[in-house]
């Protein structure tokens, strides 16, 4: 009678412990699913390939306006972070050597002057030395989107596979990469023809319906506070002053007056991973109190 007693509470507590982890997997797909691009849906979605076709993919949840930016692996890029300027073919090598994936999301914002949602790159990384890329636009396809490194859930990459099979390649614009070169011939981006020539083609609807404006406060380097500012405005956010000001934390926060947050504050603490805080603000809709993301974004 013992012996059953106890097979039978045992039989139980397996039972139990099935059910709960069977109840916080469904929290926790729940949670995933409810990030992932099935359910936030943003206007535009930007993802950066990397290999030796570096690719950057803004597609559009709206509509067709589609592109695509095609980086050689030449081609040098500042990295934000103190790194100087990196060949495109090299920066793998540099993530990983820095164990930092964030650097890619950080040099084609700012190159591109736009949000990077998601990554891409080979788990085994290589030095890449391709002189020109091809023209012809290769899609972001099932071996990458399956097995390459990501900072994509497994519900993004379904969407992912589900747009790129989609979208028609005519539908995509293919846009131009400016170059300049030194006396000693190295390539170099040319940001300011890219913003002068593409200003705009990065905003997102959400943004410019809300028309929030932004004010930037930073406590030493001036140059981290307005390449933060040009990102904003390459997506539709209003910025409105950058000023100096002893920080009210270590760590960056964004703040807004209001008892229902924004989507443009609620993104702006997802993207640069800030406190969100409800406080007074006179200037500005929004007050972005950068902290540690000086650092983070120095050019020098």
């Amino acid at each position: 009678m013992k012996k059953r007693e106890e097979k039978a509470i045992k039989k139980i507590s397996l039972k139990f412990v099935v059910f709960i982890f069977f109840l916080l997997f469904l929290i926790f797909s729940g949670i995933s699913i409810k990030k992932s691009f099935i359910f936030s849906r943003p206007d535009r979605i930007n993802i950066f390939k990397y290999d030796d076709d570096a690719t950057l993919y803004s597609l559009s949840t709206k509509d067709s306006s589609h592109y695509v930016i095609k980086f050689n692996s030449n081609l040098k890029l500042l990295i934000p972070g103190g790194y100087g300027y990196y060949r495109v073919g090299a920066l793998g090598k540099l993530v990983k050597l820095e164990k930092n994936n964030d650097i890619f999301i950080r040099t084609i914002s700012y190159s591109t002057s736009s949000f990077i949602d998601r990554y891409f790159y080979p788990r085994r990384v290589s030095i890449y030395y391709k002189s020109e890329n091809d023209k012809d636009i290769k899609m972001l396809g099932l071996k990458e989107i399956l097995f390459y490194k990501s900072n994509s859930s497994v519900w993004d990459k379904l969407y992912l596979l589900w747009k790129f099979f989609i979208i028609e390649k005519n539908k995509i614009s293919n846009l131009e990469v400016f170059e300049k070169d030194n006396i000693n011939k190295e390539l170099f981006f040319d940001k300011d023809k890219f913003d002068e020539k593409y200003k705009g083609l990065f905003y997102q609807k959400t943004y410019r319906d809300e028309n929030k404006t932004v004010q930037i406060l930073y406590s030493k380097d001036y140059n981290s506070a307005f390449i933060i500012g040009q990102i904003l405005e390459g997506v539709g956010i209003r910025v409105v002053d950058i000023s100096q000001k002893e920080p009210l934390s270590k760590n960056c926060a964004v703040w807004e007056n209001s008892k229902k947050f924004s989507k443009t504050i609620m993104n702006l603490a997802s993207r640069f991973h800030c406190s969100l805080k409800n406080q007074k603000v006179e200037f500005s809709d929004i007050i972005f109190s950068l902290g540690n993301l000086e650092n983070k974004w120095a050019l020098k």
